[in-house]
């Protein structure tokens, strides 16, 4: 595996990872479509310049599904920290 295939990969599992904690065994379901659905691509080619874009999908989604503002900001905060594991 490439460099750049483990540093996709890699992204991926840290969303999924970070959304577990919100979302549960939902989590790989919920990004996977969001992936695909707004970014059209397979989960494993998700990359750091997708993330953006991406998180502002879940926001979106997460907002009809979470009232908790805290939580949301929470989560929010995780995907950004991870955007800035990835951007390095």
């Amino acid at each position: 595996m490439s460099n750049k295939s483990s540093i996709r990969s890699g992204l991926y599992t840290d969303v999924i990872k970070v959304t577990d904690e919100f979302l549960g065994p939902a989590a790989n379901r919920f990004i996977s479509r969001k992936i695909a659905n707004h970014l059209h691509k397979e989960p494993e080619e998700l990359n750091v310049r997708d993330l953006k874009y991406l998180t502002n999908w879940i926001k979106i989604a997460m907002t009809l599904l979470v009232d908790d503002e805290k939580i949301m900001d929470r989560y929010m905060d995780s995907l950004r920290k991870l955007y800035k594991k990835y951007s390095k």
